[in-house]
Protein backbone atom coordinates (compact mmCIF):
# COMPACT_ATOMS: atom_id res chain seq x y z
CA UNK A 1 0.00 0.00 0.00
CA UNK A 2 0.87 4.06 -1.01
CA UNK A 3 2.87 5.15 2.37
CA UNK A 4 3.36 8.97 1.36
CA UNK A 5 -0.87 9.82 0.66
CA UNK A 6 -0.02 13.44 2.01
CA UNK A 7 3.07 14.16 0.08
CA UNK A 8 1.03 12.43 -3.49
CA UNK A 9 -2.18 14.75 -2.89
CA UNK A 10 -0.09 17.94 -2.29
CA UNK A 11 1.92 17.46 -5.22
CA UNK A 12 -1.62 17.09 -7.36
CA UNK A 13 -2.73 20.41 -5.69
CA UNK A 14 0.29 22.32 -6.59
CA UNK A 15 -0.86 20.64 -10.82
CA UNK A 16 -4.00 21.71 -10.57
CA UNK A 17 -3.38 25.36 -9.56
CA UNK A 18 -1.17 25.44 -12.59
CA UNK A 19 -3.88 23.66 -15.17
CA UNK A 20 -7.45 24.49 -15.29
CA UNK A 21 -9.02 21.37 -16.10
CA UNK A 22 -8.15 17.63 -16.57
CA UNK A 23 -10.03 14.68 -18.46
CA UNK A 24 -9.22 11.07 -17.34
CA UNK A 25 -8.12 9.52 -20.38
CA UNK A 26 -7.22 6.35 -17.99
CA UNK A 27 -7.54 4.88 -15.40
CA UNK A 28 -5.99 1.15 -14.07
CA UNK A 29 -5.92 -0.98 -11.31
CA UNK A 30 -6.08 -4.55 -13.08
CA UNK A 31 -8.52 -5.69 -10.70
CA UNK A 32 -11.07 -5.97 -13.11
CA UNK A 33 -10.26 -10.37 -14.16
CA UNK A 34 -13.18 -10.61 -16.03
CA UNK A 35 -12.09 -7.91 -18.55
CA UNK A 36 -8.36 -9.24 -18.90
CA UNK A 37 -9.35 -12.58 -18.97
CA UNK A 38 -11.07 -12.00 -22.73
CA UNK A 39 -8.13 -12.25 -24.75
CA UNK A 40 -8.63 -11.85 -28.69
CA UNK A 41 -6.92 -14.48 -31.50
CA UNK A 42 -3.69 -11.75 -31.19
CA UNK A 43 -3.55 -12.01 -27.52
CA UNK A 44 -5.50 -8.37 -26.83
CA UNK A 45 -7.78 -8.00 -24.57
CA UNK A 46 -11.66 -6.64 -25.68
CA UNK A 47 -11.57 -3.04 -25.51
CA UNK A 48 -14.06 -0.96 -23.48
CA UNK A 49 -14.69 2.29 -22.65
CA UNK A 50 -13.35 1.69 -18.69
CA UNK A 51 -10.60 0.16 -19.48
CA UNK A 52 -9.04 0.96 -23.04
CA UNK A 53 -7.39 -1.57 -24.87
CA UNK A 54 -4.80 -3.81 -23.49
CA UNK A 55 -2.22 -6.71 -25.03
CA UNK A 56 -0.37 -8.28 -25.40
CA UNK A 57 -1.53 -11.40 -23.16
CA UNK A 58 0.33 -14.43 -25.28
CA UNK A 59 0.78 -17.98 -24.55
CA UNK A 60 4.23 -17.65 -23.56
CA UNK A 61 3.03 -15.35 -20.14
CA UNK A 62 5.58 -12.72 -20.89
CA UNK A 63 2.72 -10.17 -19.98
CA UNK A 64 0.15 -11.30 -17.00
CA UNK A 65 -2.01 -10.05 -14.47
CA UNK A 66 -0.75 -11.30 -11.67
CA UNK A 67 -1.07 -11.32 -7.15
CA UNK A 68 2.64 -11.20 -6.44
CA UNK A 69 2.70 -7.54 -5.87
CA UNK A 70 0.47 -4.73 -5.55
CA UNK A 71 0.85 -1.36 -4.69
CA UNK A 72 -3.24 -1.16 -4.22
CA UNK A 73 -5.66 -4.31 -4.45
CA UNK A 74 -4.96 -7.78 -5.05
CA UNK A 75 -3.45 -7.37 -8.79
CA UNK A 76 -0.51 -6.03 -10.83
CA UNK A 77 0.59 -6.13 -14.50
CA UNK A 78 3.42 -8.11 -14.40
CA UNK A 79 6.22 -8.17 -17.68
CA UNK A 80 8.69 -10.87 -17.58
CA UNK A 81 12.09 -10.38 -19.51
CA UNK A 82 12.23 -13.08 -22.76
CA UNK A 83 15.27 -14.86 -24.18
CA UNK A 84 16.95 -12.34 -26.70
CA UNK A 85 13.91 -10.55 -27.13
CA UNK A 86 12.19 -6.89 -25.22
CA UNK A 87 9.50 -7.91 -23.82
CA UNK A 88 5.88 -4.90 -23.91
CA UNK A 89 2.33 -4.75 -22.76
CA UNK A 90 0.67 -1.94 -24.49
CA UNK A 91 -2.38 0.39 -23.30
CA UNK A 92 -4.04 2.17 -25.66
CA UNK A 93 -6.73 5.03 -24.82
CA UNK A 94 -9.21 6.99 -27.17
CA UNK A 95 -9.65 9.72 -27.84
CA UNK A 96 -5.72 10.40 -28.47
CA UNK A 97 -4.63 13.64 -27.21
CA UNK A 98 -5.60 16.63 -29.17
CA UNK A 99 -3.29 19.29 -30.41
CA UNK A 100 -4.96 22.31 -27.64
CA UNK A 101 -4.13 19.64 -24.66
CA UNK A 102 -1.50 18.22 -22.13
CA UNK A 103 -0.63 14.98 -20.77
CA UNK A 104 -0.08 13.88 -17.30
CA UNK A 105 1.24 9.95 -16.70
CA UNK A 106 1.30 8.48 -13.18
CA UNK A 107 2.33 4.67 -12.97
CA UNK A 108 3.53 2.66 -9.95
CA UNK A 109 6.34 0.18 -10.24
CA UNK A 110 7.76 -2.34 -8.76
CA UNK A 111 11.41 -3.39 -9.82
CA UNK A 112 12.94 -6.40 -8.16
CA UNK A 113 16.62 -6.53 -7.96
CA UNK A 114 18.67 -7.38 -11.20
CA UNK A 115 15.35 -6.71 -12.95
CA UNK A 116 14.52 -3.51 -15.12
CA UNK A 117 12.09 -1.51 -17.20
CA UNK A 118 10.77 0.85 -20.10
CA UNK A 119 7.98 3.22 -19.67
CA UNK A 120 7.34 5.36 -23.08
CA UNK A 121 4.33 7.50 -24.04
CA UNK A 122 3.56 7.36 -27.90
CA UNK A 123 1.43 7.80 -31.08
CA UNK A 124 0.63 8.18 -34.29
CA UNK A 125 2.56 10.57 -36.15
CA UNK A 126 0.26 12.38 -38.10
CA UNK A 127 2.04 13.08 -41.83
CA UNK A 128 4.00 9.50 -41.98
CA UNK A 129 1.05 7.37 -40.53
CA UNK A 130 3.83 5.55 -38.12
CA UNK A 131 3.51 4.59 -34.45
CA UNK A 132 6.46 6.30 -32.66
CA UNK A 133 7.16 7.58 -29.30
CA UNK A 134 7.12 10.45 -27.47
CA UNK A 135 8.64 10.50 -24.11
CA UNK A 136 10.36 7.40 -22.46
CA UNK A 137 11.95 6.16 -19.00
CA UNK A 138 14.03 3.42 -18.43
CA UNK A 139 16.50 1.67 -15.87
CA UNK A 140 19.91 0.93 -16.74
CA UNK A 141 23.67 1.00 -15.44
CA UNK A 142 22.48 -0.91 -12.02
CA UNK A 143 19.00 0.77 -11.64
CA UNK A 144 20.05 4.30 -12.97
CA UNK A 145 16.89 6.17 -14.62
CA UNK A 146 17.35 7.58 -17.80
CA UNK A 147 15.02 9.69 -19.82
CA UNK A 148 14.75 10.39 -23.61
CA UNK A 149 12.22 12.98 -26.10
CA UNK A 150 11.13 11.76 -29.87
CA UNK A 151 14.03 13.11 -31.16
CA UNK A 152 16.91 11.81 -28.80
CA UNK A 153 19.29 10.00 -30.68
CA UNK A 154 20.94 8.85 -27.00
CA UNK A 155 19.43 8.31 -23.97
CA UNK A 156 20.13 11.03 -21.40
CA UNK A 157 21.58 9.44 -18.16
CA UNK A 158 20.91 11.04 -15.01
CA UNK A 159 21.94 10.63 -11.41
CA UNK A 160 18.68 9.12 -9.83
CA UNK A 161 18.39 5.58 -9.41
CA UNK A 162 15.42 3.41 -9.28
CA UNK A 163 15.01 1.24 -6.02
CA UNK A 164 14.90 -2.31 -5.58
CA UNK A 165 12.01 -4.41 -4.07
CA UNK A 166 9.61 -1.29 -3.27
CA UNK A 167 6.21 0.16 -5.38
CA UNK A 168 7.28 3.55 -6.33
CA UNK A 169 5.32 5.94 -7.96
CA UNK A 170 6.68 7.80 -11.50
CA UNK A 171 5.52 10.89 -13.42
CA UNK A 172 5.70 12.22 -16.64
CA UNK A 173 4.27 15.63 -17.65
CA UNK A 174 3.99 16.56 -21.03
CA UNK A 175 3.13 20.08 -21.18
CA UNK A 176 2.50 21.82 -24.84
CA UNK A 177 2.61 25.46 -23.98
CA UNK A 178 5.76 24.91 -22.21
CA UNK A 179 6.95 23.05 -24.74
CA UNK A 180 8.65 20.14 -22.14
CA UNK A 181 8.48 16.99 -20.97
CA UNK A 182 8.82 16.83 -16.92
CA UNK A 183 10.05 13.54 -15.60
CA UNK A 184 9.31 12.87 -11.87
CA UNK A 185 9.76 10.49 -9.50
CA UNK A 186 8.57 10.22 -5.63
CA UNK A 187 11.99 9.17 -3.26
CA UNK A 188 12.02 8.45 0.55
CA UNK A 189 8.61 10.80 0.58
CA UNK A 190 9.57 13.71 -2.14
CA UNK A 191 8.93 14.24 -5.29
CA UNK A 192 12.17 14.31 -7.54
CA UNK A 193 12.08 15.75 -10.41
CA UNK A 194 14.43 13.43 -13.19
CA UNK A 195 14.87 15.32 -15.77
CA UNK A 196 13.10 17.49 -18.54
CA UNK A 197 13.46 17.08 -21.98
CA UNK A 198 11.85 19.58 -24.98
CA UNK A 199 8.78 17.98 -26.78
CA UNK A 200 9.71 18.11 -30.30
CA UNK A 201 6.35 15.77 -31.51
CA UNK A 202 3.46 18.70 -31.70
CA UNK A 203 2.31 16.33 -35.01
CA UNK A 204 2.08 13.45 -33.08
CA UNK A 205 -1.65 12.13 -31.46
CA UNK A 206 -0.78 10.09 -28.33
CA UNK A 207 -2.90 7.50 -27.40
CA UNK A 208 -0.85 4.63 -25.58
CA UNK A 209 1.45 3.61 -23.12
CA UNK A 210 4.12 1.31 -23.47
CA UNK A 211 5.21 -0.31 -20.76
CA UNK A 212 8.25 -3.33 -20.76
CA UNK A 213 10.86 -5.37 -19.09
CA UNK A 214 13.87 -3.65 -20.50
CA UNK A 215 17.43 -5.32 -21.19
CA UNK A 216 17.72 -7.17 -17.52
CA UNK A 217 18.65 -11.26 -17.63
CA UNK A 218 15.74 -13.23 -19.27
CA UNK A 219 12.81 -14.50 -17.01
CA UNK A 220 13.65 -11.15 -14.65
CA UNK A 221 10.00 -9.37 -13.94
CA UNK A 222 8.86 -6.27 -13.65
CA UNK A 223 5.40 -5.34 -11.87
CA UNK A 224 2.92 -1.95 -12.98
CA UNK A 225 -0.29 -0.80 -11.37
CA UNK A 226 -2.25 2.27 -10.53
CA UNK A 227 -2.21 3.70 -14.13
CA UNK A 228 -3.56 7.56 -14.30
CA UNK A 229 -3.47 9.36 -18.04
CA UNK A 230 -5.28 12.41 -17.90
CA UNK A 231 -5.40 14.98 -20.16
CA UNK A 232 -4.72 19.01 -18.81
CA UNK A 233 -6.24 21.44 -20.68
CA UNK A 234 -4.68 25.10 -19.61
Amino acid sequence: MYKNISVLCGMMLAWQSIFAAETALMAQSFENTDFFGKLSANGYTMASPDDGKWGVFGPDKAVSISEEQAAVGKYSLKITRMDKRQTNAVGGFRPALSAESSISLEIWIYRPDLSDFSIALGGIDQPTGKVVNVAALVTGENGKLMIRNGADDKWQRTSLKMPTELWVPVFIVIDRAAKNIVFKIELNGKVETIGVREFTSPAVAIDRLLMGAAPCPPGSSVYFDEVKINTITQ
